[in-house]
This record gives structure tokens, C-alpha cells and sequence, in this order.
């Protein structure tokens, strides 16, 4: 268990240090990239929400083909 919770926030920290690199090697400053993430954070939720909407929505519209083909008789 020890080793596994290392690893995630091992993990999470790379990311975040990987994401905050890039961001500043395109903003050229550590306050632009700061604001950067600051924004892709806020914005995080609604676009999750989205594509969860988006995934649902493309499940039902496969569930509905799968129930047609499955009572059609050809």
C-alpha cells in the first residue's frame, strides 16, 4: 500500500512539474505559466463534465443500435 500511494503522488508530482515546464516554456515566465494552469484549472470541471455528457450520449446511441439489431429480424 506504502509503494502505491508513493507512486501516485510521485506521479502527480511529475505531471504537475511537466505541465508547469511547459507552460512556461511557451509563456516565457513563471507568472504567465502560473496563470496559465490557474486558468486550465478553473476550466477543468466544465470540460470534464462535458466529455462525461459527450461519453454518456455515445453510449446510449450505441446501446439504442445494439437493442435495434437485437429485436430487428434480418
Amino acid at each position: 500500500m506504502g509503494r502505491t500511494l508513493t507512486f501516485i503522488i510521485a506521479f502527480i508530482c511529475v505531471a504537475f512539474l511537466l505541465v508547469l515546464g511547459w507552460f512556461y516554456f511557451q509563456e516565457g515566465s513563471f507568472e504567465g505559466a502560473g496563470e496559465r494552469m490557474d486558468t486550465a484549472i478553473e476550466n477543468l470541471p466544465e470540460e470534464a463534465s462535458e466529455m462525461a455528457d459527450d461519453v454518456s450520449d455515445a453510449a446510449d446511441e450505441v446501446s439504442r443500435e445494439l437493442d435495434e439489431q437485437a429485436h430487428d429480424p434480418n
